[in-house]
This record gives C-alpha cells, structure tokens and sequence, in this order.
C-alpha cells in the first residue's frame, strides 16, 4: 500500500490557500475548512491502521483520502477558472475603454495638428490650437494611468508600451517647446510622431483585444483557461500595415460603440 503521496499532495493545497490569505489582493477561493479536516482524518486513521497491521481498513482510509483530494482539487480548479473568466470580462471592458480613449485622442491630435499646417504664430486661431493641444495632453494623462496599469498586468506588452508613452511625453514637451516660440512646423512633425505613437498602441490593445475575446471563447466552450498569443509576438515594424488591415474591423467597432465613461 503506498501512502506517501497522500501526505505530499495534501499539505501543498493548504500552503496554496494560506499563500492566498497573504496576497494584497487574495482570491476569493471557496472555503474548504471541513473538507480539508476530513481528507487529514483519512490520512491519520490510514497511518494508524496500517501501524496496527489493519491493510484493508488503511486501503480504505487512504481510497477516501484521494476521492476526498480529487474532489477538493475539481473544487479549487472550478473557482479559479469561474475567477479568471470574470476577471478576463472585466479586462477586456476595460480595454475597449482605454482602446476606445486612444482612438479619440489619435483623432483629436489629427485635428488640431491639420489646423496647425493652415495658420501661423500671428494667426487669430493660434491659441485656440494651443488650447486644443492642451486639452489633449490632460485627456492623455488618464490614458497613461490606464496603459501603465495594464502594462504591469501583462509583462509580454510592457516594453511596447512603456516606449510609445515615453515618446508621447517627450514630443508632446516638444510641441508645447515650439508653439511657445512660434515655430509651428516643429510643432507639427511633433503632432505627427505623437500621433504616430497613438496609432501604435491602438494596433498593439487591438491585438490584445482580440487574443483575449479568444481566450474568453475558449472558456466559455471548454470551461478551461485559454491560451493568450500576447500581441508583442506579433506586434513589429514589419508587419503594422498587415495589423492595420486585420484590425481594422475592430477598431471600427470600439470607435462605433456608445462611450461608457
């Protein structure tokens, strides 16, 4: 009679879920307090039993033990898959959010920077653009927060990411450089690489949006965690224009929807 894996396996559940309580955010796994002292008698009259020379009784202690993991295992596996499905749902409203709060921005850039080609720094309109230019850099800040939050969630972006904000925060201090000292096409070629950059990160959540809709019907059909091909493994510069195209569909679709604030 082997005994030995049940006192292995057991105790690796119990270190699991007081490894959970010590999260700053611990998972709402179900309470499996009367199970768990269940298996652990099982386990205890097995030894016993199998000390006193009673192999039958042991073979049936340590059989209810495993029904007892197994049953326990089933347990923990369907919270955590129903967790991720419900965390995945929110992850991917609130990255038609950010998506969405990108593409609005990426257009309001466009307009402002067409308005700044046609006027010069004596034209009547010129403070309205610089009003405009920095309406855009405030909405943008929002965003930021947003995009640095789902870079520390998903590592395989993080470098994507983290490069284009830093280029958006170093043109948009340009921009405002030159408009203060008059020197509109400087300004320009700015507008045009901050919106560059928008235009990248839009690509790159619309990747990530569609691997996690992906991920999402793979659960719902299979009840089991999908696989996500992260969108930095495809995401390069030689293959933008072919992300323009296939996601197109899609960023039609965030820019269609209502605007959820």
């Amino acid at each position: 009679v082997q005994t030995c894996a049940l006192p292995i396996c057991f105790p690796v559940t119990i270190r699991q879920k007081n490894k959970n309580s010590e999260l700053e955010d611990p998972l709402n796994l179900p309470d499996v307090t009367k199970k768990a002292d269940e298996i652990s008698k099982n386990i205890n009259e097995s030894a016993e039993n199998l000390q006193r020379g009673r192999r039958g009784a042991a073979v049936k202690s340590q059989n209810q033990a495993s029904d007892q993991l197994q049953e326990l295992s089933s347990q923990l596996q369907d919270a955590l898959n129903q967790m991720e499905e419900e965390n995945l749902a929110e992850d991917i409203e609130n990255l038609k959010i950010i998506l969405k709060n990108l593409l609005l921005l990426s257009f309001q850039q466009e307009s402002t920077l067409e308005l700044g080609k046609r006027i010069s720094s004596r034209d009547p309109n010129y403070g309205r653009v610089l009003s405009s230019q920095k309406a855009i850099q405030n909405r943008f800040q929002v965003v930021k927060d947003s995009l640095n939050a789902l870079a520390k969630r998903q590592i395989d972006v993080q470098g994507i990411v983290n490069k284009d904000l830093k280029d958006i925060e170093a043109n948009f201090s340009r921009v405002d450089h030159h408009y203060n000292f008059g020197d509109v096409n400087a300004a320009v070629l700015n507008q045009q690489s901050i919106m560059k950059s928008f235009n990248n990160l839009a690509l790159l959540l619309a990747e990530s949006l569609e691997d996690m809709n992906n991920r999402m019907s793979q659960m719902k059909g299979s009840g089991k965690p999908g696989q996500c091909k992260y969108a930095s493994q495809r995401y390069s510069s030689n293959n933008k224009s072919n992300l323009k195209n296939r996601h197109y569909k899609t960023l039609r679709s965030i820019i269609d929807e209502p605007f959820a604030r």
